[in-house]
């Protein structure tokens, strides 16, 4: 296996796509696929790849929950090494069924906690883990994302930047719309000196994510609770969705199935969803059904 190995590790160390987590998948990843193809394919180089070979892989993760990660990266090594052909471009194509994800459940803090109530108290104790926190209410931000921002680099005005922390090293825009996002942002701004991020100097991102979970849990921020600091998330979604089509979500429905009915049509969903989809840095629109619920049976407009 050393030769195949050490020939795909080495179109890894070259080419540095993406954030550091993808990376490190990336390399997991095909570090086992050369383990599964010297096995059946003793002495096979990458020069001699050919679509037998990846349709043995594909046929292996198919039925893996991360089968559209591992055969992503799969295409990731076929482009760098001028064998894209031998995979289609589409998911479809290799018969791997789409992975839709619908929540029933609320997620958020909405109907479960006073959010201004438990961030005062955590003011109190870490500012800077309170800020942290807003970001991800205020702008839907990953928990990664909040301690990586930098109020004087990322703040515009009408929007913020974001792309420090995020998945795949994605770029996006969150608009500033409200009065409480610019009051909070200007707070920020007197807090933290220009040039600097959330993170203090005396602290490295692992460090400070073991400080900044200490201190959540310590204010009953944990799910045993019914609360995380991804439920703000999904509290940004839900009251964006709230906002931008005048009626609650789905998952905040007493009939789901009902949401629509009377009250708005299919396109004008689509377009909410969309648009809350960028702003949570999705590519995907399908991917909101999990912060706000399914889409139940809309009526065209």
């Amino acid at each position: 296996m050393k030769d195949l190995k050490y020939e795909v590790m080495s179109v890894i160390k070259h080419n540095k796509d993406g954030s550091f987590a993808t990376r490190a998948k990336r390399k997991e990843v095909l570090s086992r696929a050369c383990g599964l193809l010297w096995t059946k394919f003793p002495g096979l180089k990458l020069t001699n790849l050919q679509r037998k070979h990846c349709d043995y892989l594909v046929d292996l993760w198919r039925l893996h929950k991360s089968a559209k990660t591992e055969i992503s990266h799969l295409r990731w090594l076929l482009e760098k090494t001028g064998k894209a052909y031998l995979l289609p471009s589409s998911n479809a194509e290799l018969n791997i069924p789409r992975r839709i994800i619908v929540s029933n459940e609320n997620k958020s803090w909405i109907g479960k906690a006073d959010v201004e109530d438990v961030l005062q108290k955590i003011a109190d104790d870490n500012v800077i883990v309170e800020m942290a926190l807003r970001l991800c209410i205020l702008f839907g931000l990953r928990m990664k994302e909040s301690v990586l921002f930098y109020p004087h680099e990322h703040i515009k005005d009408d929007y913020i930047e974001v792309y420090k922390g995020t998945k795949g090293g994605r770029y996006r825009v969150v608009p500033i719309f409200s009065n409480d996002q610019r009051e909070f942002l200007e707070k920020v701004k007197k807090e933290i000196a220009p040039g600097k991020g959330l993170i203090p100097p005396c602290f490295d991102f692992k460090k400070f994510k073991n400080q900044f979970y200490y201190r959540v849990r310590k204010f009953g921020i944990k799910k045993s609770n019914g609360l995380t600091t991804h439920g703000l998330r999904h509290t940004y979604a839900a009251t964006r969705y709230e906002e931008l089509s005048g009626i609650k979500p789905p998952v905040l429905q007493e009939h789901q199935s009902d949401t629509y009915k009377h009250v708005i049509g299919k396109q004008k969903d689509n377009e909410v969803r969309e648009k809350i989809a960028n702003e949570l840095g999705h590519g995907r629109t399908s991917v909101t059904a999990a912060y706000i619920g399914g889409k139940g049976n809309p009526l065209s407009e």
